[in-house]
């Protein structure tokens, strides 16, 4: 080959490879994503703990990306659900937006909000939407990731520091109580039940530590600036009695009760009729009691009377036996009743309030019951009337007379 025929193939190969890189024009291209966000996509808040100067809740963005050589201004639109911007709370920042600073990554001033401390109570959750609308450096992409973005939005959720419980409660509820007196018993404690009808609060139980029995029905009257709060008030109670007296209780003072606090306090004078004329009422002491719910009631309406009796027994006539068993109402017991005619059993046992009663009773079978099961019924009822029958069976069994007659045992096989 003649160096004249190998320059001309060099020359050749340069052009072709000269020419193939003038015709591709195509440039490729590396995009950067970079990101501004929330720092969190939820946030609580308390509308007490929130609502004073210097406990707002600041909201701080960030970028995902190289610091810039001038500020990056987001814009910010707030919406609510069961929320309302001047009832639940406000904006502390002057504007709906947050600035990162130039040659930072993140936000220094945030997007305040303060709850507004009100008395009204939600059953439902009251939120905030804050939602980050647009950004002024164009480059950047809202949420933290290109698609399905996250911290896009920060929802603020409102705690209430009302509670939303009802005087409900307070129906077909037990209490126990401390308490102390000015004379006679110095400290003390006990319990009670009470029964709620519209804003008539029944209560039943040794309040003042004298009796069990006696009722009292005092009127609920509701703080209408704090509506789960108020005061109790009453007239005089039922009228117990002794051998020599009567007595009975008045208000001392007005009581407190407190729905969500779940406590009553209550203060009761305790007066008797004079010895020489009965028509007299002699103040006697005061008691003072602060009270807790220890178990809820509801708005279901007073209920029978619960509990259980023995449910079989036997013996033989003549013999005696017990019959046993617990009952129970949160209103309070007024009578017991068991009956039986074929046994001639019929028996009423008188109560005075008491929440919880010890069935032990004794019975004699005469000597001319027939063998067989009897039904014996219990009917407890309570304060309110409403009664509950609890049945337990006496089986009479027979104890014949000994023979000596050993065909008795007739066919059978005996063994040892």
């Amino acid at each position: 080959m003649t160096i004249k025929n190998y320059l001309s193939i060099v020359l050749s190969c340069l052009v072709l490879f000269t020419c193939s890189n003038d015709d591709d024009n195509t440039t490729i291209k590396d995009d950067v994503l970079e990101f501004v966000f929330f720092e969190n996509s939820q946030y609580a808040m308390n509308e007490l703990a929130n609502s004073t100067e210097g406990n707002e809740l600041e909201l701080q963005v960030e970028m995902l990306a190289y610091p810039r050589t001038e500020d990056v201004e987001l814009t910010l639109s707030v919406s609510n659900d069961n929320t309302e911007e001047g009832v639940d709370y406000e904006i502390v920042s002057e504007s709906n937006t947050i600035v990162i600073p130039a040659g930072q990554t993140r936000s220094t001033n945030g997007f305040k909000l303060r709850t507004i401390n009100n008395n009204a109570s939600s059953v439902d959750e009251r939120k905030i939407f804050v939602t980050i609308t647009a950004v002024s450096d164009g480059a950047f992409t809202i949420g933290e990731r290109p698609t399905d973005p996250e911290n896009a939005i920060a929802t603020v959720s409102i705690s209430d520091d009302e509670c939303s419980d009802t005087i409900a409660l307070f129906n077909n509820a037990e209490w126990t109580f401390a308490g102390s007196n000015t004379v006679y018993y110095s400290d003390y404690s006990g319990s009670f039940v009470t029964t709620l009808e519209g804003d008539q609060l029944t209560i039943i139980g040794d309040i003042a530590n004298y009796d069990l029995g006696i009722t009292i029905t005092a009127t609920l009257i509701p703080n209408p600036d704090e509506p789960t709060t108020g005061t109790i008030i009453y007239n005089e109670s039922t009228i117990g009695s002794e051998p020599d007296y009567d007595y009975r209780w008045l208000m001392a003072e007005e009581g407190r009760y407190d729905i969500c606090g779940r406590t009553m306090e209550l203060s009761t004078l305790i007066q008797y009729t004079d010895f020489d004329d009965p028509s007299i009422w002699v103040d006697w002491y005061v008691s003072t009691i602060a009270a807790n719910l220890t178990g809820e009631g509801g708005d279901t309406g007073p209920v029978p009377p619960s509990g259980s009796v023995v449910g079989e027994v036997s013996a033989l006539p003549g013999e005696s036996f017990a019959l046993t068993g617990t009952i129970n109402d949160t209103q309070g017991l007024s009578t017991i009743s068991i009956q039986n005619s074929d046994l001639g059993i019929s028996q009423e046992i008188s109560l005075t309030g008491d929440t919880t009663y010890e069935l032990n009773e004794t019975f004699s079978i005469a000597d001319t019951v027939s063998p067989g099961d009897y039904s014996i019924d219990v009917i407890a009822t309570n304060v309110e009337g409403l009664s509950a029958t609890f049945t337990s069976v006496l089986s009479v069994i027979s104890d014949g007379p000994c023979t000596n007659d050993y065909t008795v045992f007739g066919n059978e096989t005996l063994s040892a």
